[in-house]
């Protein structure tokens, strides 16, 4: 899946991803909701913010990319669609891991 660049700018330490959508799955002849499975952790990247201020003043680059397939904690993610299109803003913080 090819990301959506969206008209939306990461600030600070927030990265903005985009759902992968999947569908539902047949097992035998019973289909399976996603609703009933485990909660998909892993999107694509879209936006990048500059980085978290640290005590100093200084800024501390984010080390994730655009595009980037992440694995984070769903519970921090705060879902917002804009122009029809379904997003996740996350603190960088709750970023597991970068899918390589």
């Amino acid at each position: 899946m090819r990301p959506i660049v969206p008209p939306l700018r990461a600030l600070g330490n927030m990265v903005i991803v985009q759902p992968i959508e999947e569908k539902e799955k047949m097992r035998g002849s019973i289909i399976v909701p996603q609703s009933s499975e485990m909660k998909r952790i892993e999107d694509v990247v879209v936006a990048v913010g500059d980085g978290m201020t640290l005590a100093n003043g200084e800024k501390f680059p984010l080390d994730v990319n655009v595009g980037d397939a992440v694995i984070y904690d769903y519970r921090a993610a705060d879902p917002v669609e804009f122009n029809g299109t379904k997003y996740l803003f996350l603190p960088y913080e709750a970023l597991l891991a970068v899918k390589q």
